[in-house]
């Protein structure tokens, strides 16, 4: 995976390292491009590439606009869950299943009877819509912002098979140690990351690969990746 930056002299090699950080000390170009990849538009900056043929970055990547505030139930990767369950239930819990369809036949069955009206309903209950019905959500309690944030970019490689994710502003919100958490869990999952900044943090130079973009929108690349 590679990644050409229109300000950056030389590609973005996540095949040499898989945490990369880009500092832009320039807050116009910062907040600029901040919004591009809010509003889908990163093209503009950024064009990916696997195996140097270019990727569509919203079909195969994913921007992580606030780190703090991950949806863990997120559309698509609820529908991925949803389809997970559905097959779990069909394997492994068939009996259930026919005791619940049962049961759903007859309380229309006895609901119709106590109208006055001539009613008809759905005789036929597939598993998905009873999995939507009891619409399952991810929990979120009792973890760290840390710890949900791991657990989103898991669940989104293993159901979305997102394997780069962009970010902003984590050396803002998180501890040393914190970080130190993150990044071993893309380096140890095959995921990448870019992690974009408004300010050069200039520690963990050991687990990130750092790039550097000046306030006159030079570029100040580090050539050792450590």
């Amino acid at each position: 995976m590679n990644c050409v930056f229109k300000f950056s002299d030389e590609p973005i090699d996540f095949e040499k390292s898989p945490v990369h950080i880009l500092v832009l000390e320039n807050k116009k170009l910062f907040r600029n491009i901040l919004t591009a990849f809010e509003f889908n538009s990163s093209e503009e900056f950024f064009v990916f590439s696997e195996n140097y043929i270019p990727i569509d970055f919203d079909k195969k990547g994913f921007y992580v606009g606030n780190v703090l505030t991950v949806d863990l139930n997120n559309k698509k990767l609820s529908t991925k869950i949803n389809g997970y369950l559905e097959k779990l239930a069909n394997n492994e819990l068939y009996a259930q299943l026919s005791d619940v369809k049962t049961a759903l036949l007859n309380l229309g069955d006895e609901l119709s009877d106590l109208t006055d009206y001539d009613l008809y309903f759905k005789q036929d209950f597939d598993v998905l819509s009873i999995i939507k019905l009891l619409d399952f959500k991810l929990c979120r309690d009792e973890y760290t912002e840390e710890e949900v944030f791991i657990k989103f970019i898991n669940l989104l490689s293993k159901y979305l098979n997102i394997k780069i994710f962009v970010t902003s502003n984590l050396f803002l919100y998180f501890e040393k140690n914190e970080l130190g958490n993150i990044f071993d869990t893309f380096r140890m999952n095959n995921m990448f990351i870019l992690d974009i900044e408004g300010f050069n943090p200039d520690y963990l130079k050991e687990l990130c690969k750092f790039h550097i973009v000046d306030n006159d929108l030079c570029s100040i690349d580090t050539d050792d990746v450590y």
